[in-house]
């Protein structure tokens, strides 16, 4: 396997993903492409067997699907950084990346020995910041710690968390997170209006989100539809009267435990 020349030597951004959803990857890393030019990290994806025809990233093939924890640590033997950017396959760079922003915030909770930081804009999020800056400290015995995706890991952190058999969502809301010393991190609600990446992220339970659509046909995505259903209205009303509850508890500064 050919490793990609450094730019930020001790932190590879690295997209989970297998065989099965290989029609995302040309054009998430089309939008990856156009939205983060200056992206200053080595990009990895993993995949089963499957190459990539974009040249930006390197393929790690792991071979037979096995589980999201699974494939992810063998992955990882084959990535030798310190710190990993976690990224899911169908969660797309959505706007132009501040990286210059992103990069400050990423050496803020490096310095101060975090096992984790939760880049994506959503629950669970700190309510009180470090002096300063627009990250805090998540308390343990909370709802999704330690959720998997859209994150950056200390990679000796995330290979504790990667239990036998786990899928990603096991791993969303895995208890291993709370017995750990190293202190885990996330935006505050004010940093997350508006993120240092924003996305879109298009599937859930591999249905299309009808909030996705929207980005899709900007993107000229709208083929990839064929691929996959869409979720229903009933499903997305299910999925928003849930959002609606995470907001009260944002709004009250309260954690979901």
């Amino acid at each position: 396997m050919k490793k990609p020349i450094n730019k930020c030597g001790d932190t590879a951004f690295v997209v989970v993903s297998c065989d099965k959803y290989s029609a995302l990857w040309e054009p998430f890393f089309k939008c990856l492409t156009k939205y983060w030019p200056d992206c200053p990290f080595d990009k990895y994806l993993v995949s089963n067997h499957l190459d990539l025809s974009d040249k930006s990233a390197v393929v790690v093939k792991v071979g037979e699907d096995k589980s999201y924890s699974d494939n992810l640590r063998l992955a990882l033997e084959k990535i030798n950084y310190e710190w990993i950017i976690l990224w899911l396959d169908d969660v797309f760079i959505a706007d132009t990346v501040d990286t210059g922003r992103l990069l400050h915030i990423l050496e803020h909770v490096k310095r101060r020995g975090a096992g984790y930081l939760k880049l994506a804009a959503d629950m669970p999020m700190a309510y009180k910041p470090d002096p300063g800056e627009e990250v805090g400290q998540l308390p343990k015995g909370i709802k999704y710690r330690s959720a998997i995706g859209c994150t950056l890991y200390r990679k000796t952190t995330l290979l504790k968390l990667l239990t036998p058999n786990a899928s990603a969502w096991d791993l969303d809301r895995s208890e291993i997170a709370d017995q750990l010393d190293e202190p885990f991190y996330a935006l505050t609600p004010s940093s997350s209006k508006k993120p240092p990446i924003k996305y879109s992220h298009l599937l859930v339970k591999g249905r299309w989100l009808l909030d996705s659509l929207p980005f899709m046909w900007r993107e000229n995505l709208h083929d990839l539809r064929r691929w996959r259903k869409t979720q229903t209205v009933w499903e997305y009303t299910y999925a928003q009267m849930y959002l609606v509850r995470l907001y009260f508890y944002r709004l009250l500064k309260v954690y979901w435990k």
